[in-house]
C-alpha cells in the first residue's frame, strides 16, 4: 500500500462540512448581494438618465447564480484565515487558489466601481484622462498580484493538469501587466512632446480604444470562458481517474465557478 503524500495530509488536515460552514457562507451571500443592491442604485440616482435593464425573472437569476460564486470563493478564502491561525494548511487545492482570485476579483471590482462613482461626484466636466489613469494604476495592480498568485499556485501544484491551468493563468496575467506598461509608456512620451513641442498633444485615450485588440476585448473574453469551460471538466475527470482526494471547499469553488461561468456564457449569446 503507497504511504499518504504531503497533499493526502494537507486534505485529511482539512474540516469537514459542517452547518457553521453554511451559516457563513449564506452570511456572505446576503453581504455580496446587498452591496451589489447598493452599488445598483447609487449608479442609478447618480445616473438618472442611463438605460439600464430591470431586474426582471433573467436578470434576477444571472445576478443570483454570479453573487453566488463570488460569495464561494470569499466564503472559503475567510474559512481559509481561520484554517491557517489552527495551523491548517491553505491554500492547499486547487479550488483554494481559485477562490483567492476570485475573491480579489470581486474586491478589484467593488473598488473600481466606487472610485468610478467617487470620480463622477467630486470631479465636474470630462472625466475621461482621470478615470483612465486610475484605472490603469488599479489594473496594474490587480495584475502584478494576480501573476504572483498563479506562480506561486504553479510552484505549489503536484498535478500537471493544474499547472498546466496555472501557467496559461500566469501568461494572462503577464500579458496584461505588459499591456498596461505599454499605454503608461505611451502616455509618458505623450509627456515628453508637449514638453519638447508645446502645440503637440497625443490623443493616447483615442489611440488606445482604436487599437485592435481593444475592439476584440468582448470576444477574448468570451474565448476565456470557453477556456474555463473545458479545462474544469477536463482537470476534473483527470482528478477522480487518479483517486485525486478533493476537499469540499475545492468542490464548492470549482462548481459554483463553472456553472457562473456557463450562465454568463449562454446568456451572453442569447443577447448577442
Amino acid at each position: 500500500m503507497s504511504e499518504p503524500t504531503h497533499e493526502d495530509i494537507a486534505v485529511a488536515e482539512l474540516p469537514r462540512l459542517r452547518i457553521h460552514h453554511l451559516f457563513v457562507l449564506t452570511t456572505v451571500f446576503a453581504v455580496v448581494m446587498t452591496a451589489w443592491l447598493g452599488i445598483w442604485r447609487l449608479f442609478r440616482s447618480l445616473n438618472p438618465n442611463a438605460v439600464m435593464p430591470e431586474f426582471g425573472a433573467g436578470m434576477s437569476f444571472i445576478f443570483s447564480v454570479q453573487s453566488l460564486s463570488q460569495s464561494a470563493s470569499f466564503c472559503i478564502v475567510l474559512l481559509g484565515l481561520a484554517w491557517r491561525k489552527r495551523g491548517i494548511s491553505f491554500p492547499c487545492q486547487p479550488g483554494h487558489w481559485m477562490a483567492i482570485y476570485l475573491a480579489v476579483v470581486w474586491a478589484y471590482e467593488i473598488v473600481i466601481t466606487f472610485t468610478s462613482l467617487f470620480l463622477q461626484t467630486q470631479i465636474q466636466g470630462n472625466i475621461g484622462e482621470a478615470m483612465a489613469w486610475v484605472m490603469m494604476a488599479l489594473n496594474l495592480s490587480f495584475h502584478c498580484f494576480a501573476f504572483a498568485l498563479w506562480v506561486a499556485a504553479y510552484l505549489h501544484e503536484p498535478d500537471r493538469i493544474w499547472k498546466l491551468g496555472w501557467a496559461a493563468m500566469a501568461l494572462r496575467s503577464l500579458f496584461s501587466i505588459c499591456w498596461a506598461l505599454f499605454f503608461v509608456g505611451a502616455k509618458c512620451v505623450d509627456w515628453l512632446l508637449e514638453i519638447l513641442w508645446y502645440n503637440t498633444h497625443f490623443d493616447w485615450l483615442g489611440w488606445q480604444h482604436s487599437m485592435p485588440l481593444g475592439s476584440y476585448a468582448g470576444q477574448l473574453t468570451t474565448l476565456a470562458h470557453y477556456a474555463l469551460l473545458a479545462f474544469i471538466p477536463i482537470a476534473t475527470f483527470i482528478d477522480l481517474r487518479q483517486h485525486r482526494q478533493r476537499h469540499w471547499s475545492h468542490w464548492l469553488v470549482v462548481v459554483s465557478t463553472f456553472v457562473s461561468t456557463a450562465v454568463l456564457t449562454v446568456c451572453y449569446h442569447i443577447a448577442f
